[in-house]
């Protein structure tokens, strides 16, 4: 989907951002894009600047040093772009008042405050427009959809979203994901910030992976690049006959926690290596594929530290 005026640019492009805090980096340099319709994953443990490149993105901060373009537009800290819904763990509501409330004075600012928008983007999310309690009676959940309403009053083009599942119970959490995957398929951009992995690996695209400000690993979660093959011999002997094929065939072959099992790197040749183990003649007790979750890989990333 694209507009008049931004010239097919990436929905979201940061170059080179840094944000310092007096003395304090809580950005070092961070290089992050995002296309229409994509679904990108901005995973860190707290503290790792996640937050701070949204609200830069958002326009509600200024960089330090860097470039973001969104929508082919250049942000600069002094006002926020047009085409943005942005979820914020900051965020918040007047208390006193309903959600239906809530948004028609946030959508008087624009020109979607009117009762049919608010109505249609309260049942989006799961809420019932005839709600008329204060919000500040609500539990977390149903607040935490508010916000995604918010976000969307003005049908963004560009989704931001810090930790929206906090607070949702399994069904809202799936229709959250739902609700992404059909903004997604029209080509709204969304950069998702979470700790819930699961969900970043199921609906991402991409994931960049970020500690202590700096970007430090970019995963591309369909292309299994980081996949092995756990083949495990029936006995010593098998195995060692499957070690020497493999040193016969080039092929890197790990040892398994299993003193049986060896493990092959083969991202895209999965098939063609099972129909090869399937020609040697040894005896094998199991073939499987095994990938690294994203929580593996995140657990790796920040050594265990919260």
């Amino acid at each position: 989907m694209v507009h008049a005026g931004d010239g097919g640019a990436p929905a979201i492009d940061v170059a080179g951002v840094h944000k310092r805090y007096g003395s304090r980096s809580a950005l070092g340099g961070v290089d992050l894009r995002v296309e229409r319709g994509e679904i990108v994953g901005f995973i860190g443990p707290n503290g790792s600047g996640k937050s701070s490149l949204m609200r830069i993105i958002a326009g509600l901060a200024r960089a330090t040093e860097g470039s973001v373009h969104v929508l082919g537009e250049c942000v600069d800290g002094s006002s926020s772009p047009p085409g943005i819904g942005l979820v914020l763990e900051q965020q918040g509501h007047l208390p006193y008042l309903s959600a239906a409330r809530n948004l028609r004075m946030l959508g008087s600012l624009t020109r979607h405050g009117d009762q049919r928008s608010v109505e249609a983007v309260l049942r989006r999310v799961g809420l019932d427009p005839a709600d008329r309690r204060p919000v500040g009676r609500w539990s977390f959940g149903m607040r935490q959809r508010l916000l995604v309403a918010q976000a969307l009053l003005d049908e963004p083009r560009v989704l931001l979203l810090d930790e929206p599942t906090n607070g949702l119970d399994p069904a809202g959490v799936a229709e959250l994901r739902a609700l992404l995957g059909e903004l997604a398929s029209r080509g709204v951009a969304v950069l998702l910030a979470s700790h819930a992995l699961t969900e970043v690996e199921r609906l991402c695209r991409r994931a960049y992976f970020v500690r202590d400000g700096l970007v430090a690993d970019i995963v591309d979660t369909a292309a299994g690049a980081d996949d092995r093959l756990l083949v495990r011999a029936s006995t010593s002997a098998d195995l060692a006959a499957l070690r020497s094929w493999a040193a016969d065939q080039r092929l890197a072959a790990a040892a398994g926690a299993d003193p049986l099992v060896l493990e092959f790197a083969v991202p895209d040749r999965v098939p063609e290596l099972i129909r090869a183990l399937a020609a040697t003649g040894i005896d094998l007790e199991e073939i499987a594929p095994r990938r690294r979750s994203l929580e593996n890989r995140f657990l790796e990333l920040v050594g265990g530290r919260s």
